[in-house]
């Protein structure tokens, strides 16, 4: 039987800085499936937790980065994040390279029944008509597009388009 390339997420370690903005936190859970962990890291707020629920159906972002510690040395980082501001602020951090960004849509957004893992290629932010509510365009590099927003509505109808994330891999240099 041959072996398969299956990752099975056993745990998954959680170190918050401020526990008081739960808004800004990606999961969310109570404390019955967390477990303390004890350890050299000297964290009070360091937990291991069995499962995690997400908040909603929401899209997050994957970004693959390389991060330099000092010039001769690089690791090679993998993270999950749920707001472009995140997203910016990784792209901005003159210590990161990016090296892809994937969006992770759940199948209400991307139009199917399951989750899914695609290459980003940018993301548009406007205005739904005229009003103040946000409308966020997620286009893919196979050109497929998304658009997150309170209502379910096409490109045409979001006034005041403006660019907020390229990926680093479709800007010509």
């Amino acid at each position: 039987m041959a072996k398969s390339n299956t990752i099975v997420l056993q745990s998954i370690v959680f170190i918050f800085d401020d526990l008081q903005n739960q808004e800004s936190n990606l999961f969310v859970t109570n404390t019955a499936p967390n477990a303390p962990i004890a350890g050299s890291m000297h964290e009070d707020t360091l937990c291991k937790w069995n499962h995690v629920l997400l908040p909603a159906e929401i899209h997050l972002y994957v970004a693959v980065y390389k991060y330099t510690i000092t010039q001769n040395m690089n690791i090679l980082q993998t993270v999950m994040l749920n707001s472009i501001e995140q997203l910016l602020e990784l792209q901005n951090d003159n210590k990161v390279q990016l090296n892809e960004v994937y969006l992770f849509s759940p199948g209400n957004l991307n139009k199917s029944t399951q989750w899914k893992l695609e290459r980003l290629a940018e993301i548009k932010q406007g205005n739904i008509y005229d009003s103040e509510e946000i409308a966020t365009i997620l286009e893919l590099k196979n050109g497929n597009q998304y658009i997150d927003a309170v209502i379910d509505i096409k490109e045409n109808y979001v006034n005041n388009i403006k660019k907020v994330f390229r990926s680093i891999t479709n800007q010509t240099t």
